[in-house]
């Protein structure tokens, strides 16, 4: 009787649980909100929730996960080199294996551009990082494909926004940039249109009395970025909510509550078998 519910508990771990602690979490990106079909290009990319690399130069695509297999750095990827989930970062092991050196995704507190206090790991950030940093004041959905497009002759074009983090030399801190690009179908070249780039200004910290966060920065502008325009602006101070800078490794509350339940059925489980004896 025994084994037979511990057989029981096994396969409901294994149908319900798992899926559950392996889904996508929801997130606030915006995957190419057109009413075109976008063709992506060839090569290594990081998803939007930096939990997979998509190589899209074989067909089918094949995905290969950022967690545990030392392979979060991809010196040939499109864009990011450093690919891994919110609230971790991409770090080395110290180790080597086949293709040289081995990183993995560990959990830190750089949550922004700005905290990220040196070149090395400014230049090192991962894309959450990257993205966090201009959407907590331009909202979420913010980084990645524009929903508008046009018709250039023959060809559909669209606005690509890049968040990234840089390093200011003079100043000798990490900004948040916004860079915008125009793509068309027929090249796939991006041709830069401007850079916004962030710095922080004020941060006062009142989590643990009203659960927010008040910030502002500065902004310098290039290309249709420049002189303001198309909102490359100073911010006033705005509200952050401390939930965007405090993550739980891996987990949302939702796996922590199915795993939770998981833990009290085997209890109670355990329990029963020991009053039948």
């Amino acid at each position: 009787m025994k084994q037979k519910i511990i057989f029981e508990l096994v396969i409901f771990t294994i149908i319900f649980v798992i899926p559950l602690l392996s889904a996508d979490c929801p997130a606030g990106f915006i995957c190419g909100g057109t009413e075109i079909e976008i063709t992506i290009q060839t090569g290594m990319f990081c998803t939007e929730n930096g939990e997979e690399w998509i190589d899209y130069s074989v067909s089918p695509p094949q995905t290969n996960p950022t967690i545990g297999l030392g392979n979060c750095y991809e010196p040939d990827a499109v864009g990011d080199k450093f690919c891994c989930p919110a609230g971790s970062e991409c770090k080395p092991t110290g180790q080597s294996g086949p293709e040289g050196e081995l990183y993995n995704c560990i959990y830190t507190d750089k949550n922004f551009c700005w905290k990220l206090e040196n070149e090395e790991s400014c230049n090192n950030y991962t894309k959450w990082v990257a993205v966090n940093s201009i959407e907590s004041h331009e909202g979420e959905g913010y980084c990645g494909i524009d929903d508008d497009w046009w018709q250039l002759g023959d060809s559909i074009c669209w606005y690509e926004i890049f968040c990234g983090c840089e390093w200011d030399s003079v100043n000798q801190n990490c900004t948040a940039t916004d860079n915008r690009t125009s793509v068309c179908n027929d090249t796939f070249v991006p041709v830069e249109q401007g850079v916004c780039t962030y710095t922080m200004e004020t941060w006062q910290d009142n989590c643990e009395i009203d659960g927010f966060i008040y910030a502002s920065w500065s902004a310098v502008g290039t290309g249709i970025y420049a002189a303001g325009g198309n909102g490359c602006q100073d911010t006033e101070v705005i509200t952050i909510p401390c939930e965007k800078i405090v993550k739980l490794d891996f987990f949302t509350w939702l796996q922590i509550i199915v795993v939770v339940l998981i833990l009290v059925l085997i209890y109670y489980s355990y329990i029963k078998v020991k009053k039948k004896k």
